[in-house]
């Protein structure tokens, strides 16, 4: 399977799955997991299929998971405040049910 996530006109973090068929790609339909005034969205799925978003806000770091049945409803903070400029996939690693592993780059080109 294909995870892709982008960012439309808008500005808003958009998901999407794809499966390989032959030539081509079957696409399923975007989902908007965030809405408006986000960049770099990347991905994450772990080892139970569960898919994790990331993107940059005015606010920091944010995310939400799909376990398969949808998005959880709550966008959760990663990381608030700071100058974060550039996220880079898989930047967001869940390790168990409260611990997540990030990394991401501040205007000086160091990573965290």
């Amino acid at each position: 399977m294909i995870h892709l996530a982008y960012t439309d006109i808008a500005n808003s973090a958009v998901y999407l799955t794809g499966i390989q068929d032959g030539d081509s790609i079957d696409w399923s339909a975007p989902e908007t997991v965030f809405s408006g005034g986000l960049s770099d969205p990347v991905i994450s799925v772990d080892p139970s299929s569960v898919v994790y978003v990331a993107a940059l806000s005015d606010n920091g770091i944010i995310y939400r998971k799909h376990t398969g049945s949808g998005w959880e409803a709550a966008t959760k903070t990663l990381y608030a405040g700071g100058t974060n400029t550039h996220l880079s996939g898989p930047a967001i690693a869940p390790v168990d049910e409260s611990d997540y592993r990030l990394v991401w780059t501040h205007d000086d080109g160091s990573s965290y």
